[in-house]
């Protein structure tokens, strides 16, 4: 209970730190269980683009992130990389990161499926959404699923680096997992399972 209140806390950080810098930012160790079981929960929130700048090159911030998963840390990301321009509000298909982060580190990924998020942060109408919820307190449903090992998903067993083909198939695999326990979590079926694609946005 622990960790997964640990976890939680993490992501509601993640949000309102979303909402203030009106766009995503990772955020480092919620608790180092989720990592590796070893570091004691809560340690700290690692906050790249309040420390670097927000213009500090995606490689960089990468490269942070995972110093801090070898560090026994735990890192908490959006895999969309924004707030899902689906008008269902179901997730995007995911981008890389997360799993290029695991594959390098060979630390787990843990799916944390969020319903109703957009109750409180959103695109558009913040402070609509503020004075609202001040009122009617939002609900937001969480289910935190089993960690995936990435590096068994892509047959790793060395350390040469799996082609981006691989990458891009797991990366898929685990936003599955994901998009499964949103689909749980709202009682009905998801109508893009790896995650609503780019043309399906703009149609």
């Amino acid at each position: 209970l622990t960790n997964t209140a640990a976890a939680a806390a993490g992501l509601i950080w993640a949000m309102l730190d979303w909402f203030l810098q009106k766009k995503p930012t990772l955020l480092g160790a919620v608790t180092g269980a989720v990592a590796d079981g070893n570091a004691n929960p809560a340690q700290k929130v690692l906050n790249v683009h309040a420390t670097h700048g927000k213009d500090l090159p995606k490689t960089l911030r990468l490269y942070a992130f995972g110093a801090a998963l070898e560090a026994g840390e735990a890192v908490g990301l959006f895999p969309e990389g924004r707030i899902t321009r689906d008008p269902q509000h179901w997730p995007e298909r995911s981008k890389t990161g997360a799993v290029r982060l695991a594959l390098r580190t060979g630390a787990p990924v843990v799916p944390v499926a969020l319903v109703g998020a957009h109750r409180v942060v959103g695109r558009t109408g913040i402070l609509g959404r503020l004075l609202r919820n001040t009122v009617w307190r939002p609900r937001v449903a969480v289910a935190v699923g089993e960690s995936i090992d990435v590096r068994r998903l892509a047959g790793v067993t060395d350390d040469r680096p799996p082609s981006d083909a691989t990458v891009r198939r797991v990366a898929d695999e685990v936003m599955a997992v994901l998009v499964a326990q949103v689909a749980e979590l709202r009682g009905e079926p998801a109508p893009h399972p790896l995650g609503v694609p780019e043309d399906a946005l703009s149609a």
